[in-house]
């Protein structure tokens, strides 16, 4: 009887020992493609994110209702992206030439993408981040920064050599810059790029079309000038005309009889008495 005895309490040690221990073990409700994070109310996020082929095992999974591991995929999402727009001044300067629709562009961006398992973590801790749904909604968001600050970048590009030529490789790179720059892309990691230029503008062209304005812009700042000066003078010489008539009007009042005198007097000789009055 004791040894049944002991028997009993041995199974009931092991049986114990193997609920506490499958419980804890994180990693089996992990799939291969898959990672997870712990949360719980008693530690919040754990840091380590949970994947396959490691280890892990927590305590806080024993306590019903005090944790949960959110399991979020691994495998990369998709996202497309169109950028487009007009140089500056496109519609002045098509205008300028008689052209339509010359100095547009278009690019087509194609971004796969997806969260390391620290970046996973990261989103967890800084956005709340519940499930897969939200997951994509933060690459997705992240993915069209992406596309526009290259797309951006190759339209400055452009702007500063007309001999610039857009190519995969140069958006590559300017999307590596850009990736550098932005803490958005802390924890995410694209997995495949590409860029289709549907239209890009001839930057030769658009050159000649700005230098053109500027030439007629300065040409026609210039003959406003010259008007503005003209202007001016015919202006100043009514004001003097003006202040001479004033200045005869104060003499009419001051000596009403030569009211008389300039009556009898013709055009010419009341024009040199106004001048006498200057």
């Amino acid at each position: 009887m004791k040894k049944f005895g002991r028997m009993l309490t041995l199974l009931i040690i092991l049986g114990a020992a193997g609920y506490v221990f499958y419980h804890g073990w994180a990693q089996l409700k992990i799939s291969t493609d898959s990672c997870g994070v712990l949360v719980s109310k008693t530690g919040g996020v754990d840091p380590e994110p949970i994947v396959p082929g490691v280890f892990t095992w927590h305590w806080e999974t024993l306590l019903p209702t005090n944790a949960q591991i959110r399991v979020f995929s691994r495998s990369p999402y998709r996202v497309s992206r169109t950028v487009e727009g007009t140089l500056p001044s496109a519609e002045l300067y098509s205008t300028l030439l008689k052209i339509s629709d010359g100095f547009s562009y278009e690019f087509q961006f194609d971004i796969s993408l997806r969260c390391t398992p620290e970046g996973i973590v990261r989103q967890v801790v800084d956005k709340n981040t519940a499930d897969d749904a939200e997951l994509q909604a933060a690459l997705t968001l992240a993915a069209e920064h992406a596309a526009d600050g290259v797309g951006a970048g190759i339209v400055a590009e452009m702007l500063k050599d007309a001999g610039y030529v857009p190519s995969a490789e140069s958006a590559k790179a300017l999307l590596n810059r850009y990736i550098a720059d932005n803490e958005e892309f802390a924890g995410i990691e694209i997995t495949d790029f590409s860029i289709t230029y549907k239209k890009v503008p001839d930057m030769h062209v658009y050159g000649r079309a700005k230098s053109s304005y500027e030439t007629y812009h300065t040409k026609l700042d210039e003959l406003l000038a010259r008007q503005a000066a003209k202007d001016a003078e015919e202006i100043s010489g009514r004001n003097k005309e003006m202040a001479r008539l004033a200045k005869l009007g104060e003499v009419l009042r001051s000596y009403p009889e030569l009211s008389d005198i300039l009556k009898s007097s013709n055009a010419v000789e009341t024009i040199k008495a106004l001048k006498e009055l200057q």
